[in-house]
């Protein structure tokens, strides 16, 4: 079972989506990033940026990229 919410009321481990809208194919208000919230009050998220970058961690408040957060999933038990 899952759980959608805002990005308010996220908490450390939920699933973060963004709209980046990038890429060769992108499709406007597609989801096409997704990550992990590690510490909502900051807004940092880990995440597999690119290719080069590898897993890294990124904040969804300060960063212009993710800032289009689409919605915070919670999975549960």
């Amino acid at each position: 079972h899952t759980q959608r919410g805002l990005i308010a009321g996220a908490k450390p481990g939920d699933g973060i989506t963004c709209r980046m809208n990038n890429g060769p194919a992108w499709r406007e208000d597609a989801i096409d990033h997704v990550g992990l919230v590690v510490d909502p009050a900051s807004g940092k998220f880990v995440h597999a940026a690119n290719s080069r970058d590898g897993v890294k961690v990124s904040n969804y408040k300060t960063e212009s990229a993710y800032r289009n957060v689409a919605a915070v999933v919670r999975v549960l038990r």
